[in-house]
């Protein structure tokens, strides 16, 4: 990706960085270059440029545990690999459609919102599916967002909340509570 499309490279770094969500203050990308051994005489030959590799290394930002050191993406907390792994997908892969599984998962609750308003951000160029039992996801994406699927007959079904449903949910979460909570009793 780094080689390939530095734009978006960029752009992930941006997203990720102080200025967007304030998880990681660089993304390092190092060439490491490998070396064979020659078969006849055993001394180490530097092998030609298709066999160089990179090792990447994430600086946490200021704040956060491990600022200012390099870590290897092993060393990542689960909550940024996870963020890192939904924006990467979204930023490079180019298809119409993605399909994301609980997008809360391992997401520090302090910044489920965020990266929430980033993928309804970039869902205007992929259509995301997501499936969610959180209601914190639920009410941040609002009863337009939301799609009910049921099984009914051997068929799956899937449709949205009507415009009547649309009111009586907007008023309970006015009076009663959450959008999540409405939800439970459709």
């Amino acid at each position: 990706m780094f080689l390939e499309d530095t734009a978006s490279f960029e752009e992930l770094k941006t997203l990720l960085g102080e200025n967007g969500l304030g998880l990681l203050a660089d993304i390092r990308v190092e060439q490491v270059r490998t070396h064979v051994m020659a078969p006849s005489d055993k001394q180490e030959k530097p092998e030609d440029a298709s066999g160089d590799a990179y090792a990447l290394s994430f600086i946490p930002c200021a704040g956060l545990a491990g600022a200012g050191r390099a870590f290897r993406y092993s060393g990542l907390s689960s909550g940024t690999l996870r963020i890192l792994q939904l924006l990467t997908y979204l930023i490079f892969d180019k298809h119409s459609c993605m399909l994301l599984e609980q997008p809360e998962d391992s997401i520090h609750p302090g910044l489920l919102a965020k990266v929430i308003d980033i993928l309804r951000t970039y869902s205007e160029r992929t259509q995301l599916i997501c499936t969610t039992h959180s209601p914190r996801v639920m009410n941040h994406v609002g009863p337009a967002g939301i799609r009910l699927v049921t099984a009914e007959g051997g068929s799956t079904k899937v449709g949205e909340l009507s415009g009547e449903n649309i009111r009586a949910v907007d008023n309970y979460m006015q009076d009663e509570g959450t959008l999540a909570e409405f939800l439970d009793t459709l």
